[in-house]
């Protein structure tokens, strides 16, 4: 019974071990409804309060696509540079690049945009002249890595006179449309979405191997105790 015992306390301890290390690195996808004809600027910022500076996201395909599914303009680096994003003048020149790689999770990409945190202020970058002539879906995924619980990334959406385009995460008169304060899942403005990559079927997919192979340990020590 002992041997079952903590068996099964390591199978457990090593699920929630993964688990922790799976949410902590997922890629999130954010989608929000935009209406037609109407000029927005998306940005991009990290907001760090303790000064430590060791946190950083990775941000990728960034699209607008119609109704019908058809892409209305596609930003995923590829070209190795900035595709339109400007960073804030004040700001660090080191502090947004573009690197090889794919975000975790995803495949068929080279090139991302790197934002790493930057002891001159908040890292901030904007895409303006977004000017869908239909109504759109805009996306972009992203994984934010905090070294630190209260650091947090957060994407704006304005209109072309800089007032926020759609009620924010915390207001009507806020321009967030998706924030993640350290590793916690983020949170998204009403009527838009975020998911995880890869789904939650994976971790579903884990735990049920788990769950296997306490059942398995389960069986071979009573038929144990029987002989």
């Amino acid at each position: 019974m002992r041997k079952f015992s903590i068996t099964m306390l390591v199978i457990v301890a090593l699920f929630i071990g993964i688990a922790q290390i799976s949410l902590g690195s997922l890629t999130w996808t954010t989608t929000v409804d935009i209406p037609s004809n109407t000029a927005f600027d998306l940005e991009f910022q990290l907001w760090d309060w303790d000064w430590v500076l060791n946190s950083y996201a990775l941000i990728d395909n960034v699209f607008t696509m119609d109704i019908d599914g058809n892409i209305i303009e596609m930003i995923d680096f590829e070209t190795e540079s900035n595709e339109g994003f400007k960073e804030d003048a004040y700001q660090d020149p080191d502090s947004v690049s573009i690197v090889a790689g794919a975000l975790p999770g995803t495949t068929g990409s080279n090139w991302m945009m790197r934002m790493d945190e930057d002891p001159s202020g908040w890292p901030t970058v904007t895409w303006s002249g977004f000017l869908p002539s239909t109504a759109v879906s805009l996306s972009f995924s992203f994984n934010f890595s905090a070294a630190d619980p209260t650091d947090e990334f957060q994407a704006y959406l304005y209109d072309s006179s800089g007032a926020p385009l759609i009620g924010g995460v915390f207001g009507s008169w806020d321009p967030v449309i998706v924030s993640q304060i350290g590793n916690a899942p983020p949170v998204t403005v009403s009527g838009g979405s975020t998911v995880p990559i890869p789904e939650p079927s994976t971790i579903l997919l884990l735990t049920t191997g788990l769950m296997g192979i306490a059942g398995y340990s389960g069986i071979r020590f009573r038929r144990k105790r029987k002989r």
